[in-house]
């Protein structure tokens, strides 16, 4: 049995000084940096908000507006059911779960919006699906919410714990060394 990234809480994160996610990356990191949010600085998903600043790592130069941000990895679900998403985001941005759109808000209004995707039914406890937030900001103020409702439950941030990069990455291995019968 062979585990991946085993212990990693948080997305990859790779920062544009680019709005459209083009160009050079200007940082990567395991989590989002900067600001305040739930959870440790550079680890938690579930709510950033930078005010006027940027989720520049110590070292590198990402500007205060006019940024983007590529999150991926992989979403575990802890229990079995449905499961919906909302995104909060100033400025905007689109939510993929296994490649599939389920949120787009691009609009690029330098408003905060709210949306909510559609009803994911049929989901085993454990599950484990890709998933990808891209993040732009224009001027001014920027923060991102990640929120699911479970079976209709209330809205929560989506936990650090059920989010892993996905590196590809062996971080332990186990082989059965028993004598055949």
């Amino acid at each position: 049995t062979t585990l991946y990234p085993q212990g990693m809480q948080g997305l990859h994160v790779a920062s544009f000084s680019t709005t459209t996610l083009s160009g050079r990356p200007a940082d990567f990191s395991l989590g989002l940096p900067g600001a305040s949010g739930t959870g440790t600085a550079g680890s938690s998903l579930a709510t950033r908000n930078w005010g006027t600043g940027s989720p520049s790592s110590p070292g590198t130069t990402l500007p205060s507006d006019n940024f983007s941000l590529r999150m991926n990895g992989v979403l575990t679900f802890p229990t079995e059911g449905s499961y919906q998403f909302r995104t909060t985001l100033d400025d905007g941005g689109r939510l993929y779960l296994n490649d599939d759109l389920l949120i787009s808000d691009m609009l690029g209004d330098a408003t905060v919006s709210t949306v909510v995707s559609p009803i994911i039914s049929g989901v085993t406890a454990s599950e484990r699906r890709r998933i990808r937030l891209d993040f732009f900001e224009l001027t001014g103020s920027a923060s991102l919410t990640l929120q699911w409702s479970i079976n209709g439950g209330a809205w929560t941030n989506v936990p650090d714990a059920a989010l892993s990069p996905d590196y590809g990455l062996a971080t332990s291995s186990t082989v059965d060394d028993s004598v055949p019968s």
